[in-house]
């Protein structure tokens, strides 16, 4: 898109800006740039920067104290109580300012950077700026600098070349470094002031799409990032179309729109925002009782008279508001957790049962023996759960008959007896103590199978590989009922005979 606009598009421009409601001859209006809500806790005062202003930025000074009101919420809360010039605040302030160098500003750009010189040396030196010059390109100096500081990088500036100027994507790089600035940490333990941040521009209000929606969405989204924009519009061919974009984007962001009408005018115009920035009315209201975090989100309105400014939204999130709800969940909770207290109870008295008696329980630890407390099992894994099998319960009184396995054959195990109590492991991994190794079988599983308890008699738990455990040749891979007189055999070649002694 061409940089500079046909001249049917000027001239409709023009058209608009002279017979259209235009912001060159707007009334006096109602501006909140800025709420500072770190004092309410502690003296319960909200801080206001912002006031009437008249065409161009002049202050009204004629409107009183007491006709300034604030709004929450659309509600009115408070009246101004005390009115101060800015500069007494001993608030930070850092300054975006935004320099057009377009081509169209070659013939004037002497006295454009004698004027904005004039600007930042006036300002304080405690003041920090960053300098962002753009045209077709955007140059930014990449720290905040003194005011003062800035004019050689002013001398410097030269005419750009012949190309779409990107205004708005230098005011979104201009909010994105103001945005970065934090406030300092607190001072002699209070808090400190939170800075007071702001765009100055100087511009002929042309961009490289001239959409006034998307200059609505600018101005929009620097009110809701709390970032005031204070343009000086300067057009050498007096093109005044275009300058209403600037117009809005101060409106909406709560700023103050100058019109330089000839390259004369442009000190004037820079040293009224001067005297502004410095003389801003800082209105206190009071708003005792209220917590400032219940402020997040709210939104606040300055009224001046019979004016009102933009709706200024506090930064954050609503907090959820509490109510019974809260006291029936910690009644269920509590309920939960007594109820869970009664189960756990309920399973250390079973398990004090059960080692008395010398039984595994479902999902629990391994057996242990009763009368020496040595653990039976090695790392086998639960089983009860195996294929639906259910346990037999141990009736309480009944006598209970120890298990006895005879190996046979010729190998090692051949005769050798093993009594079998609560439980007994067989596999080739198997540790000593109580339990049946067999090294000698490869077929055989590290933890093979298990005998276990089971009512008044046994049961066989098989873990090794399928169809390698069998009870008088049946093969077993569930847990299976063992009785008196039956051959075990493992892995086709260990056999045990099992017995139930008296």
């Amino acid at each position: 898109m061409s940089r500079v606009p046909s001249a049917g598009l000027l001239a409709l421009w023009s058209l608009l800006a002279l017979c259209a409601p235009s912001v060159f001859a707007a009334p006096p209006r109602c501006t909140l740039e800025q709420i500072d809500l770190s004092a309410l806790g502690s003296s319960g005062q909200v801080k206001v920067i912002g006031g009437s202003v008249m065409l161009e930025g002049t202050l009204n000074s004629e409107l009183p104290t007491a006709a300034y009101r604030l709004q929450l919420n659309g509600k009115t809360v408070a009246k101004a109580e005390k009115s101060e010039p800015f500069q007494r605040t001993g608030r930070e302030v850092y300054i975006a300012l935004l320099f057009e160098n377009s081509a169209l500003y070659a013939p004037s750009i002497e006295v454009i950077k004698e004027a904005t010189k004039e600007f930042v040396e006036s300002l304080s030196p405690k003041m920090r700026v960053q300098f962002i010059l753009f045209g077709y390109e955007i140059e930014s100096q990449p720290v905040f600098m003194p005011a003062p500081a800035i004019a050689p990088m002013i001398d410097d500036v030269n005419p750009d070349d012949q190309g779409d100027v990107l205004l708005l994507k230098a005011i979104t790089a201009a909010m994105t470094s103001l945005n970065k600035v934090q406030s300092l940490p607190q001072k002699d333990g209070k808090p400190t002031l939170p800075p007071r941040k702001m765009i100055v521009l100087l511009s002929d209000g042309l961009n490289e799409l001239m959409d006034r929606k998307s200059f609505q969405r600018a101005g929009d989204l620097l009110r809701q990032n709390h970032v005031a924009l204070f343009p000086i519009a300067f057009s050498p061919r007096d093109d005044r179309g275009p300058l209403r974009n600037l117009g809005e984007l101060a409106k909406r962001s709560s700023g103050t729109f100058r019109w330089a009408q000839a390259e004369g005018k442009l000190k004037e115009q820079f040293q009224s925002l001067a005297e502004q920035l410095l003389s801003s009315a800082t209105l206190t209201f009071s708003l005792k009782g209220t917590d400032a975090e219940d402020l997040a989100g709210a939104s606040f309105t300055l009224v001046c008279g019979d004016q009102k400014s933009v709706p200024y939204v506090v930064s954050g999130t609503p907090p959820v508001k509490s109510g019974r709800w809260w006291k029936w969940l910690l009644g269920i909770l509590a309920g939960l957790v007594l109820l869970w207290g009664a189960a756990q109870l309920a399973v250390v008295l079973l398990k004090r049962r059960a080692r008395k008696l010398g039984v595994a329980l479902p999902g629990g630890s391994a057996p242990v023996a009763a009368a020496t407390g040595q653990s039976l099992a090695p790392s086998a894994p639960p089983v009860l759960a195996q294929a639906g099998y259910v346990p037999v319960p141990i009736v309480p009184g009944a006598r209970l008959r120890r298990g006895l396995l005879i190996g046979i054959g010729a190998g090692p195990l051949g005769g050798q007896r093993f009594p079998v109590e609560a439980a007994i492991y067989i596999g080739k991994a198997i540790p000593p103590g109580g339990h049946i190794q067999v090294p000698d079988n490869p077929n055989l599983g590290p933890t093979h199978c298990e005998l276990r308890r089971d009512g008044a008699g046994y049961a066989l738990y098989p873990y090794g590989p399928k169809d390698s455990s069998a009870i008088n040749g049946s093969t077993c891979n569930t847990p299976t009922r063992i009785n008196d007189g039956d051959i075990l055999t493992l892995a086709q070649a260990t056999q045990f005979r099992f017995r139930l002694e008296d």
